[in-house]
């Protein structure tokens, strides 16, 4: 009775027990079941104890649900001793580009073995290939252009250089090279005729002769070629040695006969043999000397000497009072003059009776009158311009800040009517950075004053003087002339330490060698300026 009593509590527990487990699983091993849920599994033993529960430890992989691709993930089952399973993701593959570089239109990529593109790049065509079409000046070449992926493709190459053909082509006034693709003319240049070719007039002893001359471009033009050079008589008979002529040569040297009148004798004026001989310079051999060429209205030239000027004095300096074009008109008694056995006729001392001389007379300026090349001078000096307002002369640099005289003299002297003054010993200008002091010395009176110009006299002492901590470095006298110039230069060289020059024909520079505070000096013959420059 007890021991059934015994059966049946423990089946009851048992079933009570196994009633409780109705959401789990159970494995029958004979005198206990296993049992588990989601997360543990454990032991139940005959008597209802549990023993041995433990989570579920998924160790044994059972199989590959879900393979992984290069970009899905895939599945593995794994499972626990109790046979419990689970499932855990397998990371995706990921691309695997292949070695091979595989090129298309634009670009080059490497493939994974699914067919994706990867390392996708634009071609980069860093090698030259072969030249496929040479460039001219007129068309463009092509070359072969290879990427490092072995894609080839062309590129156009530039504009080539020209070809220049040897052949000098030519117009009116140029010559030229051009290519022979594009007719662009290179080293164009106007024709240098140069190249002497046939003679088409002789030149003659007095006249010019026409020659040809070809440039290189074989382009011709008549040029003049110069005359022969004057009339030669090495042989001394009075004809000229040259080849041709006839023309009777008054030696040069010959002093006594002054007029070779050659095949004319000119107008007789009277009956003891005294003529007239009329004509244009046309050669100056020696005007310091008088020893010139006329030529009169038939064309011929005679050479003449003038021993006497116009007051028939003896010889006089004749530079400056002909000078070529002049119209002179001589006056002479014709003799014969001799050598071997040729006589020709001659005028013998001949004497200027009239000069017809057209000035050309030159612009005046701020400094130089107007002057013709014969010395003649007319007019007044320019008044200086300082149109950019900077007190400088624009002509000549004269410094207008400081300019002596910007009055009349005779204002300053008040004494306007004769602009003398005599009896005082001494007279001072002064300026902002200078003074100006002139001392009468032995002369009868300081200086005499007309318009806008000191005229100095003889002894007259003038002595400038830098104020303040000024010092010179140069003066400059502006005078009125050349010839005063000249004479002021005199009387300035004799003092020490300076450089003294004429500029411009009336300027006379002062240069100290060493910047100093004073300048003075003694006139040796009168004289006359009209500005002052000084520079510190």
């Amino acid at each position: 009775m007890k021991k059934s009593l015994k059966t049946i509590v423990l089946l009851s527990l048992t079933l009570l027990f196994v009633s409780s487990l109705a959401s789990c699983v159970t494995i029958n091993f004979g005198d206990k079941f296993l049992a588990k849920d989601e997360e543990y599994h454990w032991y139940v033993l005959a008597n209802g104890e549990i023993e041995d529960k433990v989570a579920h430890e998924y160790t044994i992989e059972s199989h590959i649900a879900l393979n992984p691709t290069c970009e899905n993930k895939g599945i593995a089952v794994y499972k626990c001793i109790c046979g419990e399973t689970t499932q855990v993701a397998i990371p995706a593959l990921g691309h695997t580009a292949n070695e091979e570089v595989i090129s298309g239109e634009d670009s080059h990529w490497n493939e994974c073995h699914c067919g994706e593109k990867l390392n996708v790049e634009k071609h980069n065509y860093i090698n030259e290939g072969k030249v496929l079409t040479e460039s001219t000046c007129i068309t463009h070449g092509s070359m072969e252009i290879i990427c490092e992926c072995g894609a080839v493709s062309t590129k156009e190459l530039e504009l080539g250089d020209h070809v220049i053909g040897e052949e000098l082509k030519n117009d009116d006034t140029t010559c030229w090279k051009e290519c022979t693709l594009c007719q662009e003319k290179f080293d164009v240049k106007e024709h240098e005729y140069v190249i002497p070719q046939e003679v088409v007039t002789a030149p003659t002893c007095k006249e010019e002769g026409v020659q040809k001359f070809a440039c290189e471009c074989g382009k011709t033009s008549e040029m003049t070629i110069p005359s022969l050079g004057g009339h030669i008589d090495e042989d001394n008979d009075i004809i000229c040695d040259r080849e041709g002529c006839t023309y009777k040569v008054l030696p040069l040297n010959n002093s006594t006969i002054g007029l070779f009148v050659a095949n004319q004798i000119g107008a007789l004026i009277s009956t003891s043999n005294t003529y007239y001989v009329e004509g244009v310079v046309s050669q100056v051999l020696d005007a310091k000397n008088g020893i010139f060429y006329i030529q009169d209205e038939t064309g011929e030239e005679f050479y003449f000497r003038l021993p006497k000027d116009e007051n028939g004095t003896s010889h006089a300096n004749w530079e400056s009072k002909i000078v070529l074009g002049d119209t002179v008109k001589l006056y002479g008694k014709i003799n014969k003059f001799t050598s071997g056995t040729t006589s020709i006729p001659a005028m013998q001392n001949p004497t200027v009776v009239e000069r017809i001389h057209e000035h050309n007379f030159s612009l005046a300026t701020c400094t130089k009158l107007s002057t013709c090349e014969c010395g003649q001078e007319q007019g007044e000096l320019l008044p200086h311009e300082d149109l950019d307002l900077n007190d400088l002369c624009d002509d000549c640099g004269f410094n207008l800040k400081y300019k002596l005289f910007e009055t009349p003299i005779n204002t300053l002297d008040n004494d306007p009517n004769s602009g003398v003054l005599t009896g005082t010993a001494t007279r001072t200008w002064n300026y902002d950075v200078f003074t100006l002091v002139v001392d009468k010395g032995s002369a009868s009176s300081i200086y005499t004053t007309k318009d806008k110009y000191m005229k100095l006299k003889s002894s007259n002492t003038v002595t400038v003087t830098a104020n303040g901590d000024y010092k010179f470095h140069q003066i400059q006298f502006v005078s009125t002339t050349s010839s005063y110039a000249t004479a002021l230069e005199a009387s300035i060289k004799t003092v020490s330490g300076v450089t003294v020059e004429i500029v411009d024909s009336v300027i006379v520079v002062v240069t100290f060698n060493e910047d100093a505070t004073s300048l003075s000096f003694k006139l040796t013959k009168t004289s006359r300026f009209s500005d002052i420059i000084v520079i510190y």
